[in-house]
Protein backbone atom coordinates (compact mmCIF):
# COMPACT_ATOMS: atom_id res chain seq x y z
CA UNK A 1 0.00 0.00 0.00
CA UNK A 2 0.79 3.42 -0.73
CA UNK A 3 1.74 6.05 1.90
CA UNK A 4 -0.84 8.40 3.02
CA UNK A 5 2.14 10.89 2.63
CA UNK A 6 2.73 9.65 -1.45
CA UNK A 7 -0.57 9.84 -2.14
CA UNK A 8 -1.09 13.20 -0.72
CA UNK A 9 1.68 14.07 -3.64
CA UNK A 10 -0.03 12.44 -6.14
CA UNK A 11 -3.41 14.53 -5.57
CA UNK A 12 -1.16 17.46 -5.51
CA UNK A 13 0.59 17.00 -8.78
CA UNK A 14 -2.12 15.64 -10.78
CA UNK A 15 -4.59 18.62 -9.97
CA UNK A 16 -1.70 21.25 -10.77
CA UNK A 17 -3.79 24.84 -10.09
CA UNK A 18 -3.53 23.80 -6.48
CA UNK A 19 -6.27 22.44 -3.48
CA UNK A 20 -6.33 25.87 -1.74
CA UNK A 21 -8.47 24.19 0.48
CA UNK A 22 -11.42 24.15 -1.21
CA UNK A 23 -13.54 21.49 -0.72
CA UNK A 24 -14.92 20.90 -4.27
CA UNK A 25 -11.50 21.06 -5.43
CA UNK A 26 -10.42 18.52 -3.03
CA UNK A 27 -12.70 15.97 -4.02
CA UNK A 28 -11.67 16.22 -7.62
CA UNK A 29 -8.15 15.60 -6.52
CA UNK A 30 -9.09 12.48 -4.56
CA UNK A 31 -11.13 11.30 -7.55
CA UNK A 32 -8.46 11.75 -10.37
CA UNK A 33 -5.82 9.96 -7.89
CA UNK A 34 -8.82 7.61 -7.70
CA UNK A 35 -8.95 6.88 -11.49
CA UNK A 36 -4.87 6.75 -11.83
CA UNK A 37 -4.62 4.08 -9.58
CA UNK A 38 -7.30 2.35 -11.65
CA UNK A 39 -4.80 2.56 -14.39
CA UNK A 40 -2.64 0.22 -15.92
CA UNK A 41 0.40 2.53 -14.59
CA UNK A 42 1.64 2.96 -11.52
CA UNK A 43 0.92 6.24 -9.55
CA UNK A 44 4.55 6.60 -9.27
CA UNK A 45 4.99 6.54 -12.97
CA UNK A 46 1.52 8.80 -12.92
CA UNK A 47 3.12 11.25 -10.85
CA UNK A 48 6.25 11.49 -12.99
CA UNK A 49 3.65 11.88 -16.16
CA UNK A 50 1.70 14.52 -14.39
CA UNK A 51 5.22 16.27 -13.55
CA UNK A 52 6.49 16.16 -17.29
CA UNK A 53 3.28 17.54 -18.54
CA UNK A 54 3.23 20.37 -16.16
CA UNK A 55 6.91 20.97 -17.35
CA UNK A 56 6.53 20.92 -20.67
CA UNK A 57 3.47 23.23 -20.80
CA UNK A 58 5.79 25.76 -18.88
CA UNK A 59 8.54 24.98 -21.29
CA UNK A 60 5.79 26.27 -24.31
CA UNK A 61 4.83 28.45 -22.61
CA UNK A 62 8.19 30.42 -21.74
CA UNK A 63 8.85 30.34 -25.28
CA UNK A 64 7.09 33.34 -25.82
CA UNK A 65 8.61 34.10 -29.41
CA UNK A 66 5.52 31.78 -30.58
CA UNK A 67 1.89 30.78 -29.66
CA UNK A 68 1.54 27.41 -28.39
CA UNK A 69 -1.76 28.12 -26.54
CA UNK A 70 -3.28 25.68 -29.17
CA UNK A 71 -2.12 22.79 -28.55
CA UNK A 72 -3.02 19.89 -25.97
CA UNK A 73 -1.05 17.73 -23.86
CA UNK A 74 -1.00 13.75 -23.02
CA UNK A 75 1.36 12.04 -21.15
CA UNK A 76 1.86 8.48 -20.50
CA UNK A 77 4.68 6.90 -19.10
CA UNK A 78 7.21 9.36 -21.23
CA UNK A 79 5.46 9.40 -24.22
CA UNK A 80 4.08 12.32 -25.35
CA UNK A 81 1.01 12.94 -27.39
CA UNK A 82 0.78 16.93 -28.98
CA UNK A 83 -2.46 17.42 -30.42
CA UNK A 84 -3.66 21.13 -31.99
CA UNK A 85 -2.65 23.57 -34.03
CA UNK A 86 0.34 25.93 -34.68
CA UNK A 87 0.44 28.75 -37.57
CA UNK A 88 3.81 27.61 -38.79
CA UNK A 89 6.18 24.69 -39.51
CA UNK A 90 8.99 26.38 -37.81
CA UNK A 91 6.41 26.42 -34.57
CA UNK A 92 5.32 22.75 -35.06
CA UNK A 93 9.19 21.72 -35.12
CA UNK A 94 9.99 24.02 -32.20
CA UNK A 95 7.45 22.39 -30.18
CA UNK A 96 8.69 19.31 -30.97
CA UNK A 97 11.98 20.51 -29.92
CA UNK A 98 10.63 22.07 -26.44
CA UNK A 99 9.08 18.29 -25.83
CA UNK A 100 12.16 16.35 -27.03
CA UNK A 101 14.39 18.68 -24.73
CA UNK A 102 11.89 18.41 -21.82
CA UNK A 103 13.68 16.01 -18.94
CA UNK A 104 11.61 12.71 -18.37
CA UNK A 105 10.44 12.13 -22.21
CA UNK A 106 10.86 9.34 -23.90
CA UNK A 107 9.03 9.80 -27.13
CA UNK A 108 6.75 12.66 -29.04
CA UNK A 109 4.06 11.95 -30.82
CA UNK A 110 3.39 15.47 -33.07
CA UNK A 111 0.17 15.30 -34.59
CA UNK A 112 -0.02 19.65 -34.30
CA UNK A 113 -1.90 20.94 -37.56
CA UNK A 114 -0.11 23.73 -39.30
CA UNK A 115 -2.81 26.31 -39.59
CA UNK A 116 -3.54 29.96 -39.29
CA UNK A 117 -7.51 29.72 -38.60
CA UNK A 118 -8.35 29.50 -35.16
CA UNK A 119 -10.09 26.37 -34.20
CA UNK A 120 -12.13 27.86 -30.68
CA UNK A 121 -15.05 27.72 -33.17
CA UNK A 122 -14.92 24.10 -33.61
CA UNK A 123 -14.13 23.39 -30.03
CA UNK A 124 -17.65 22.09 -28.77
CA UNK A 125 -17.76 19.94 -31.42
CA UNK A 126 -14.94 18.23 -30.91
CA UNK A 127 -15.92 18.34 -27.12
CA UNK A 128 -18.82 17.04 -27.64
CA UNK A 129 -17.42 13.64 -29.94
CA UNK A 130 -15.07 13.14 -27.01
CA UNK A 131 -17.70 13.26 -24.49
CA UNK A 132 -19.99 10.61 -26.85
CA UNK A 133 -16.73 8.02 -26.90
CA UNK A 134 -15.90 8.52 -23.27
CA UNK A 135 -19.67 7.71 -22.52
CA UNK A 136 -19.47 4.73 -24.80
CA UNK A 137 -16.32 3.07 -23.44
CA UNK A 138 -17.86 3.33 -19.85
CA UNK A 139 -20.94 1.93 -21.15
CA UNK A 140 -18.67 -1.04 -22.61
CA UNK A 141 -17.88 -3.71 -19.70
CA UNK A 142 -14.92 -5.09 -22.20
CA UNK A 143 -13.52 -2.46 -22.42
CA UNK A 144 -11.23 -0.65 -18.98
CA UNK A 145 -11.92 3.04 -20.54
CA UNK A 146 -9.71 4.64 -17.99
CA UNK A 147 -6.75 3.68 -19.47
CA UNK A 148 -7.55 5.63 -22.57
CA UNK A 149 -6.68 9.24 -23.62
CA UNK A 150 -9.38 11.26 -26.28
CA UNK A 151 -8.56 14.22 -28.07
CA UNK A 152 -10.46 15.20 -30.80
CA UNK A 153 -9.42 17.76 -33.31
CA UNK A 154 -11.13 18.59 -36.90
CA UNK A 155 -13.27 15.32 -36.44
CA UNK A 156 -10.21 13.35 -35.88
CA UNK A 157 -10.05 11.51 -33.06
CA UNK A 158 -6.40 10.61 -31.30
CA UNK A 159 -6.58 7.94 -29.23
CA UNK A 160 -3.26 7.48 -26.72
CA UNK A 161 -2.68 5.38 -23.49
CA UNK A 162 -2.62 1.54 -22.82
CA UNK A 163 -4.99 -1.20 -24.19
CA UNK A 164 -5.28 -4.54 -22.70
CA UNK A 165 -4.72 -6.34 -26.19
CA UNK A 166 -5.80 -5.91 -30.25
CA UNK A 167 -9.56 -6.79 -29.32
CA UNK A 168 -9.92 -4.54 -27.06
CA UNK A 169 -8.41 -1.47 -28.56
CA UNK A 170 -10.57 -2.92 -31.77
CA UNK A 171 -13.65 -2.48 -29.92
CA UNK A 172 -12.84 1.12 -28.84
CA UNK A 173 -11.58 2.25 -32.30
CA UNK A 174 -14.87 0.83 -34.11
CA UNK A 175 -16.80 2.84 -31.29
CA UNK A 176 -15.22 5.93 -32.42
CA UNK A 177 -15.74 5.48 -35.84
CA UNK A 178 -19.61 5.31 -35.79
CA UNK A 179 -20.02 8.51 -33.98
CA UNK A 180 -21.53 11.61 -36.22
CA UNK A 181 -18.99 13.44 -37.48
CA UNK A 182 -16.38 11.82 -36.58
CA UNK A 183 -14.09 11.88 -40.21
CA UNK A 184 -10.62 9.81 -38.61
CA UNK A 185 -9.50 7.63 -36.13
CA UNK A 186 -5.90 7.86 -35.33
CA UNK A 187 -4.72 5.14 -32.70
CA UNK A 188 -1.28 5.82 -30.46
CA UNK A 189 -1.66 3.08 -28.01
CA UNK A 190 0.37 0.46 -26.94
CA UNK A 191 -0.33 -2.49 -25.08
CA UNK A 192 -0.42 -3.87 -21.61
CA UNK A 193 2.48 -6.11 -22.28
CA UNK A 194 4.69 -3.10 -23.40
CA UNK A 195 4.34 -3.66 -27.21
CA UNK A 196 3.15 -0.60 -29.01
CA UNK A 197 -0.03 -0.89 -31.65
CA UNK A 198 0.24 -0.59 -34.78
CA UNK A 199 -0.34 2.99 -35.64
CA UNK A 200 -3.85 3.32 -37.48
CA UNK A 201 -5.41 6.23 -39.01
CA UNK A 202 -8.37 4.62 -40.31
CA UNK A 203 -11.49 6.38 -41.60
Amino acid sequence: MKSPSYLALAITLLVAAGLGGCGPMLMAGVATTGVVLAQDRTVGNAIDDASIQLDLRQRLYDASRTDFSDIDLEVVEGRVLMTGRVETQDARIEASRVAWTTPGVDDVINEVEISDRNISFIRPRDTWISTQLRARLIGDGSVRQVNYHIETLRGTIYLFGIAQDEDELARVTEHARTIRGVDRVVSHMRFKDDRLAPPAHGA
